[in-house]
């Protein structure tokens, strides 16, 4: 049982990091956020990411996958996040003309330059943005995603141990049953055993599989939520190193090509359904 948890974790970890690995809006926004804050702007770029993922996995285990498969839904989130990548893309590339890098000193590190000091939740927001505007993100967590909370609950329930979890069910209800005064359970007080026979026929796999989904997707949302956490913080910690390499001149380079990379990746977006019009068939 504990064996296939794991296996499960690392089922969802892997998939989850196929789709980190992969070039998006989040990693430009990640990369930016690093730059202008150090491994803590790509910290709170991953929390905004997390910010959206959470409630997004629970809406889609009590059954909102329908609604985001919807072509007409896909459409319109596909357009409406293509034109924000689109201006959030072009504001990158206007304000990468006017970036001053700051120097900071510390008596434990060694003096180090970046674009802004001070606390800013400018790198939440940006990544809670790249996500929700991101339609590939969608679509990736109403197939793949949605395939894997739908399959979880059912490993987890097919590997119980019967005998442990039979045990566990008869000792609670002989437990229980002589405080059921209930007149319909006079013949069964007599006959502990088998009251705890009819409950288990009764409840058991309502409960059996209540627990098992419950600890199906959080096994789920563990495993993918650590496949981002690691795989972003690692690129904002190696962005933060190598940027003490790094003059004003190179750093508004670097933040030039992300926005290109967004404007790009926001016509893309824009383009998709035009060129895809078999994926969008309500279009």
């Amino acid at each position: 049982m504990y064996l296939l948890l794991f296996e499960l974790f690392i089922l969802s970890f892997l998939t989850g990091l196929s789709g980190a690995l992969s070039p998006g809006p989040l990693l430009i926004v990640t990369i930016d956020s690093s730059l202008r804050k150090g491994w803590n702007g790509g910290f709170l770029t991953v929390l905004g990411h997390l910010l959206v993922e959470a409630p997004l996995i629970i809406a889609l285990a009590y059954g909102a996958g329908s609604a985001i498969t919807n072509e007409s839904v896909k459409l319109a989130v596909t357009l409406i996040g293509g034109c924000t990548l689109l201006a959030f893309g072009s504001y990158t590339v206007y304000g990468s003309r006017h970036i001053k890098l700051v120097e900071v000193s510390s008596t434990r590190s060694p003096t180090f330059m970046h674009a802004e000091r001070g606390f800013s939740l400018r790198p939440m927001i940006s990544g809670l943005i790249a996500t929700i505007t991101n339609p590939f993100y969608w679509i990736w967590w109403a197939t793949i995603g949605l395939a894997m909370l739908t399959y979880a609950p059912l490993l987890v329930m097919a590997n119980v141990n019967p005998s442990i979890y039979w045990a566990s069910l008869t000792i609670f209800f002989n437990t229980l049953s002589p405080f059921l005064i209930n007149p319909h359970f006079l013949l069964l007080l007599s006959f502990p055993s088998l009251l705890s026979q009819l409950m288990f026929q009764l409840i058991d796999f309502n409960y059996l599989f209540l627990g098992s989904t419950l600890l199906g997707w959080t096994i789920i949302a563990i495993g993918h939520f650590s496949s981002d956490i690691a795989w972003y913080i690692s690129v904002s910690l190696a962005i933060a190193r190598g940027r003490q390499l790094i003059n004003v001149k190179l750093y508004r380079i670097i933040t030039l090509l992300c926005g290109l990379t967004l404007i790009l990746l926001s016509l893309c977006f824009l383009t998709y359904p035009f060129l895809h019009q078999s994926s969008f068939s309500a279009f």
